[in-house]
């Protein structure tokens, strides 16, 4: 599915979710709620009966489970790639895949064209948008804040400075 198709699907049902929620032991599955015509209007038909479920334990205010991987909490292989982002459990200890911290592995200037920012932690990220951004003294071993938005795209944040740019992680 499109990240568009799931955009516009999560946007009708956040509408739908926010005006019929019900307590969890009353919860009905949204092909329950809805009709025919509108899941099928919605777009919602061609959820693979994964993503179905995902939505309706997102809509139920449960943990969903990433697309493909195992269900949250089973072992994951170290150094196996998902995706564009390495899925769930491949950004921090804890298993994050909203959210990385760590400090970049030495001297750190700014950022123009297409930097890479090698962490301590392991980890190699990109920039991949043309925005230049220069810290007046260079820092040792920042610390950094990764984060992933609704739409998917991660954007690095150096501790100590309001600004960030948009990454991609390569390693």
């Amino acid at each position: 599915m499109s990240r568009k198709m799931l955009v516009v699907a999560l946007s009708a049902l956040t509408g739908l979710a926010l005006s019929s929620f019900a307590p969890a032991a009353d919860y009905q599955p949204v092909e329950e709620r809805m009709s025919a015509r509108d899941f099928r209007a919605s777009g919602l038909d061609k959820l693979s009966a994964e993503e179905l479920d995902n939505l309706n334990r997102w809509l139920n205010g449960e943990e969903i489970r990433i697309v493909g991987s195992a269900p949250a909490g089973a072992a994951e292989t170290a150094g196996e790639r998902t995706g564009p982002g390495f899925e769930r459990g491949m950004f921090d200890d804890q298993g994050s895949d909203t959210e990385v911290v760590s400090y970049i592995d030495g001297r750190f200037d700014g950022w123009q064209g297409k930097n890479e920012f090698r962490l301590q932690n392991g980890q190699v990220w990109r920039q991949i948008e043309r925005t230049k951004f220069v810290v007046g003294d260079p820092i040792t071993n920042p610390k950094v804040t990764i984060t992933r938005g609704f739409t998917g795209v991660w954007r690095l944040q150096v501790d100590g400075y309001n600004t960030a740019v948009k990454v991609e992680r390569v390693q």
